[in-house]
Order: C-alpha cells, then structure tokens, then sequence
C-alpha cells in the first residue's frame, strides 16, 4: 500500500506509529508502504527471501518468526 494508506491506518488505530509495523509478503507494497510511511516492515518470506528483500528492516520465515520479530520490538 501508498505511504498515504498505512500512514491512514495508524491514525485511526488504538496504536502510535512508532509502535507500529507492517508485515506483508510484497515487497513492492507491503515492505515499500511501510518505509513510505517511516514504520519497520517484516517481509513474510517462507520460501527464502527474494532478491531485494534487504528493503525489509525483518524477514520472518514463518508466523512464528513473525511474533519473535514482534516480541524484540516491544
């Protein structure tokens, strides 16, 4: 999603962006909507990363890296 988008949702969400983050599994979306909006990324990648994954801040393999990325964030 545009910057505009996730920077919509953290307006409205019962969070404050710095304690945001977005994870998705694009990084041409997901992974570029988050550093256009100035929040970390986690890249969903459970079948390795893809070439140009470095533009995540994380890359979780699985969902239950996902919520060990999430805990070292809190």
């Amino acid at each position: 999603p545009a910057g505009r988008l996730v920077a919509d949702v953290f307006a409205t969400a019962p969070t404050s962006r710095p304690q945001g983050v977005v994870t998705g599994d694009s990084l041409t979306s997901d992974i570029a909507g988050a550093k256009n909006a100035g929040v970390p990324g986690i890249l969903y990648a459970p079948h390795g990363a893809p070439e140009g994954a470095k533009a995540a801040d994380y890359i979780a393999r699985s969902y239950a890296q996902i919520l060990e990325i999430l805990d070292t964030l809190n």
